[in-house]
């Protein structure tokens, strides 16, 4: 049985359109319209490639560290405390995920001691409002009003797992714009097609 029917047509240009698009009042014509979403394809991908230099910077350092876990042993005590959740073979199976992400917590940990770094109460406030606007973004809300973000940070914040991930998240963060400010980067441009396919 159907219940509901939806057909997509392309949006009127009008002032409602653009308020809805980018808040109220912030874009008046087609021109500014084509500078919004200029500026909107810019901030994505200065994210994307900033997400990137972090993430070689992580595989870098991990690299560098060069650090050995006791495999076995850590295989046996996952198994342990999962027991009657995963099986011996889901646990091998996840294992190099779980190896690397160890590898990283490891790494971190120490460069947060040894350059000092502190996580306060407002970098996680921060983080978890940027964690939700990012969630309404991903279903195309990009202008959700700020004291609705607020509240469901609040909650993201009650929540155990949502909030290890918010502060090792943080925790990342820090670490990688420490380093970033002892190592010297050469800024290159390259398309989007190139840049897809770096591995």
């Amino acid at each position: 049985m159907v219940n509901n029917v939806r057909t997509f047509v392309a949006a009127k240009e009008s002032q409602d359109t653009y308020d809805k698009l980018f808040g109220a009042d912030q874009v008046h014509s087609a021109e500014e319209f084509d500078q919004a979403i200029a500026a909107r394809l810019a901030a994505n991908y200065k994210q994307e490639a900033d997400y990137r230099l972090s993430k070689d910077v992580r595989d870098y350092l991990v690299e560098k560290a060069a650090i050995q876990l006791p495999d076995a042993f850590l295989k046996r005590w996952l198994l342990h405390i999962n027991e009657g959740k995963f099986t011996a073979e889901q646990i091998e199976a996840e294992y190099p995920a779980f190896a690397a992400d160890f590898r990283w917590q490891i790494v971190r940990d120490y460069l947060m001691g040894k350059y000092g770094l502190k996580i306060e109460d407002k970098d996680l406030h921060e983080a978890a409002e940027a964690y939700v606007a990012y969630q309404y973004a991903m279903y195309g809300m990009g202008n959700v009003p700020q004291e609705l973000i607020r509240g469901a940070a609040e909650n993201v914040m009650k929540d155990e797992n949502q909030m290890r991930r918010v502060t090792e998240s943080v925790e990342e963060q820090k670490v990688i714009a420490a380093v970033k400010d002892v190592i010297s980067l050469a800024s290159k441009k390259i398309s989007v097609e190139k840049f897809r396919e770096l591995k």
